[in-house]
């Protein structure tokens, strides 16, 4: 839910994509997702 957050706001221009990644980094390492590691890094499209 967080990630999806992040994202919206990346769409509308508010944080850049650097910040983004960075907000993913903490959230991967804060929540540690089962398919985390599998779907980081991948582009966001």
């Amino acid at each position: 839910m967080s990630l999806s957050v992040a994202k919206s706001i990346l769409k509308k221009g508010v944080i850049s994509e650097g910040e983004f990644m960075q907000i993913d980094t903490i959230l991967l390492k804060k929540y540690r997702p089962t398919l985390g590691t599998l779907l980081s890094g991948k582009p966001l499209t």
